[in-house]
């Protein structure tokens, strides 16, 4: 199920856009053939990066995905991943971008090191955005409510669970892809600890932020006058959660005083309307 509003599925989330067109672009560019050979130079490889200190591969390797099963999946959970940024407004989410990818690249060295040298399991680095998805996956599981769930054999599911299906089929892809995982919710955990006051300093300047920054939409044309249920008492937290799905405040407001302040109802009625 996909929550958007009007007709761009990035309203306030200018990062992630941005993010999705650096990794579909290089991944796609690097799949035609007069440039697909320059991708055994940009992956992530253990040998090259420990005995040929080619540590640019670090940050090559982390932006590309190298076949086309990767690329789809990396591709649909950054999307779907955009309401972390919604929600946390797009400095705190780029400075837990920042911090978190940076710390899974040292760590997921740090664990292929040590179980190589350890082991004679002949693990490597992972290729593709995976520091930035897999750290996204702990926010996301508790700062995102489960608004919309769908009987299957008796049992609700959340909607939540095409990303917790999408994240597991990547790490799927490749027993290189476990490791980074791990890595990333291990870091994004830590985040959310706030151990060694990881949340407090921030490393995104604001004069960044603000170029990221989105002005408020202007209420639509034609919107419809609310109805005598305006007189329902609406919860600013349950318009919060509809915002953060992406929906103007306006019509979050008038469909929560329609669904008399339930957020579920309230969320299907505007996923309907934009249908």
């Amino acid at each position: 199920m996909e929550f958007h509003s009007g007709s761009s599925g990035f309203y306030k989330a200018p990062a992630t856009k941005a993010a999705i067109g650096l990794v579909a672009i290089s991944s796609l560019a690097l799949q035609i053939n007069s440039l697909g050979r320059y991708l055994p130079s940009l992956r992530c490889d253990y040998e090259a990066v420990f005995s040929h200190n080619e540590f640019w591969r670090l940050l090559s390797g982390k932006v590309i995905c190298d076949n086309s099963p990767s690329i789809i999946c990396s591709l649909m959970l950054i999307y779907y991943l955009r309401i972390i940024e919604r929600r946390f407004g797009s400095r705190k989410f780029l400075d837990l971008v920042v911090k978190c990818a940076s710390l899974t690249v040292v760590l997921e060295l740090a664990a292929v090191f040590w179980i190589r040298r350890s082991s004679q399991y002949a693990i490597g680095l992972s290729t593709g955005p995976y520091p930035l998805i897999f750290p996204l996956l702990v926010p996301y599981y508790f700062a995102v409510p489960r608004l919309i769930t769908y009987p299957f054999l008796g049992i609700p599911l959340s909607a939540k669970l095409i990303v917790y299906l999408l994240a597991f089929q990547l790490m799927a892809l490749h027993p290189n892809n476990v490791v980074v995982s791990l890595c990333g919710i291990a870091v994004a955990l830590l985040y959310r600890a706030n151990v060694l006051h990881m949340q407090e300093m921030m490393l995104v300047p604001r004069s960044l932020a603000r170029w990221f920054d989105e002005p408020e939409r202007p209420q639509q044309e034609g919107t419809q006058p609310d109805t005598p249920s305006a007189a329902v008492e609406v919860s600013a937290e349950n318009i919060r959660l509809l915002q953060d799905m992406g929906f103007e405040s306006e019509r979050a407001a008038r469909a929560l005083r329609l669904a008399n302040n339930d957020v579920q109802r309230a969320a299907a009625m505007l996923i309907q309307e934009n249908e």
